[in-house]
């Protein structure tokens, strides 16, 4: 869960806002969440250096966002399935993600905590 979550956040953080940014309305495919869990399947990463990982995204977001100029919010991209797509619409859908990522996993971790008391 935490290792998808890093890398669909890695293909937005990297991907999409930074094309936004530095290009003039960019085609923005949608994401290929099957290239996606590949990639998770193969990877060899613990859960602590994902959770490293998700936190350095999370810095890396905000540090991007505050360096924004006012006028940049604006800007869109065109999104495979979405069409017009602002900057703000994109961080809004990562922040509800983001909730609901963390929610599901402190679900998780409690319920975990909770079977494991139980033994």
């Amino acid at each position: 869960m935490l290792h998808l979550m890093t890398e669909v956040q890695d293909e937005i953080l990297f991907f999409y806002l930074k094309k936004i940014v530095t290009m003039e309305n960019p085609y923005l495919p949608k994401l290929r969440m099957n290239k996606i869990k590949e990639r998770v399947e193969k990877s060899k990463l613990s859960f602590d250096q994902l959770l490293q990982q998700f936190h350095q995204q999370q810095d890396e977001l905000l540090n991007l966002l505050c360096s924004l100029p006012e006028k940049t919010w604006a800007k869109t991209g065109l999104h495979e399935t979405e069409g017009h797509i602002t900057i703000i619409e994109i961080v809004d859908k990562l922040i509800k993600k983001n909730r609901e990522f963390l929610f599901q996993f402190s679900t998780a971790c409690e319920n975990r905590q909770a079977n494991s008391q139980k033994k």
